[in-house]
């Protein structure tokens, strides 16, 4: 699941090929159990804001330079190795061939995902995802997919694509269920050799029927 952000902003191209070369970070559902329990009294807190009915109302929008704070502490929390920069942050946010979207309950960052696309191609990667272990369980994860999808199909996208390490379960049944297609197989794909699968889904424009149906940020769970 864990890999390296590239220190650069995506090159243009004029083909159909993936729009970074770099391993993919998807879907942080496990952290540091060490750090976690380090920080689980501080974290009390917030845990029990994220069960509260009120906090199960998610906004998501672009990411802005402001955002770079508690993006950094999620990626604290959610990757043990691997973690995207601050530096690298500030890159995607202003980076014109990337989609950086931070979900939000209340005044919680609680989620991020980052999508990645080049000039001329219609593929793009859906490069890292992350939810607050205190936001999971609340359909953040799948909200975030979709979101990016939707943003995705606003550029002129036209597929989607992600990896994903083949022992993560829980984010391959995620996927799956969103309707992503296994395409590959890659050994030796991560740094500490595991197997990445890679997974494609072919984005459609959806269309109310007064006209195109228009971009919800709001998600609620029930």
């Amino acid at each position: 699941m864990l890999g390296r952000l590239a220190t650069s902003t995506p090159a243009t191209s004029t083909s159909d090929s993936d729009p970074s070369p770099a391993p993919r970070r998807l879907f942080a559902f496990s952290a540091s159990h060490s750090r976690l329990c380090f920080l689980s009294n501080r974290r009390q807190s917030a845990k029990t804001l994220a069960r509260s009915p009120s906090m199960r109302r998610f906004s998501i929008r672009n990411a802005t330079l402001a955002d770079i704070a508690p993006l950094l502490r999620l990626e604290e929390l959610s990757f043990r190795t691997d973690r995207v920069s601050r530096q690298s942050f500030r890159r995607l946010i202003r980076s014109p061939s990337a989609i950086c979207r931070v979900a939000r309950a209340g005044n919680h960052v609680a989620g991020y995902a980052v999508v990645l696309s080049r000039t001329g191609s219609t593929v793009a990667r859906l490069y890292s995802l992350a939810v607050d272990a205190d936001f999971r369980g609340l359909g953040l994860a799948a909200a975030l997919v979709e979101d990016a999808e939707r943003m995705a199909t606003r550029r002129g996208m036209t597929r989607l694509r992600l990896e994903v390490r083949e022992d993560n379960p829980a984010a391959i049944r995620l996927y799956e269920r969103l309707a992503f297609r296994q395409c590959d197989n890659r050994p030796g794909y991560y740094a500490d050799g595991a197997t990445a699968i890679r997974y494609q889904k072919r984005l459609e424009r959806r269309r109310s029927p007064g006209g195109a149906r228009p971009l919800r940020s709001d998600h609620r769970q029930g």
